[in-house]
This record gives C-alpha cells, structure tokens and sequence, in this order.
C-alpha cells in the first residue's frame, strides 16, 4: 500500500509579456490643491507621444486626464487615462492606475516595506486595455496588463516611458 502523499500543485506564478513601450510628452502641471480626502490633487497635461510593440504602434493623442494624488509620503497615485491611435487606424482606450514612489522622499515604514531602488522603475502600474470588438486588437480587452515607467533618462526630459507587459 502506498501511504506517500499527494502533492499539490498550486497556481504557477504569472509570466510577463512585452506589449509595447510608450513615449508621452509632458506639459504643464498645476497642482490643484487639497480636497475632502485630505491629499493634494494635480492636473498633468499630455501632450501627446507615440507606443510601438511587436504587435502594434502608433500615436498617443493629447490629453489632460493625467491626475495624479500626492499622499506626503514620497508615494503619488497615478490615475491616466489615454487614446492609443493604431497606425491602421484602431481607437485604443487605455486606463492606468498605480503608484509612483519617490525614494528621497520615504521614510521609515513605508520606505522598508516597499524597498523602491531609486530607478529605473519608479512607477508600477495597471493597464486597461478597451479595443474595438470587430479589430484585430480585441484581445487586448480581456487580458490584464502590468506596467513599469520613469523618466526618459535626459537631464530636463519632459518625456514619460512606460513599458507594458500582459500578464500570462
């Protein structure tokens, strides 16, 4: 009689798939005060940019809905929300939320808990991918998607970067 066990195998961990990496031209910021939550709000101006995968590319249109919540803590919550336009013409509605961490501005246990090395990856991330149902991009709409993002890396570069991975 064999009295050995069954193992159980449990969920594997997620795998990461490079979708595209985006370029966004940053304008103007205005910070635009303290509201009920106690935190401060601002408002970022797009000003547009361009995304290029294996899969797609294309432009990123002008926006004003990047607004972002500063806690005080050396951590911002990011709120985007922008419109991919494919170069064959596809409308991509992409929605981004996550968090921005500042590790000169953390301390004690927020700065220990999520142990932020100063770059490249200052910005994680959750995309929403909303594609047209009759394009070839309409798996984006049922699948989750990671990002990571930061700077473009030159001194006085208005540029955002973010890299997006689907989730497997």
């Amino acid at each position: 009689m064999n009295t050995a066990s069954p193992v159980a195998s449990g969920p594997r961990p997620p795998r990461l798939d490079f979708l595209c990496e985006a370029h966004v031209k940053l304008g103007e910021f205005t910070m635009m005060g303290s509201y009920a939550d106690g935190h401060k709000r601002g408002m970022l101006q797009l000003l547009g940019g361009t995304f290029e995968g294996p899969a797609m590319r294309g432009t990123i249109l002008p926006s004003t809905k990047d607004w972002p919540v500063y806690y005080g803590d050396g951590v911002r919550r990011t709120d985007v929300d922008y419109v991919y336009l494919t170069d064959d013409g596809a409308h991509l509605f992409v929605t981004v939320r996550g968090y921005r961490y500042e590790p000169a501005e953390m301390s004690g246990s927020t700065l220990s808990a999520e142990q932020v090395v100063p770059a490249p990856n200052l910005l994680r991330v959750f995309v929403e991918i909303q594609a047209p149902q009759d394009s070839r991009y309409a798996w984006l709409s049922r699948n989750l998607f990671f990002g990571v993002g930061g700077s473009g890396g030159l001194s006085g570069d208005r540029t955002a970067v973010l890299r997006l991975y689907r989730l497997l």
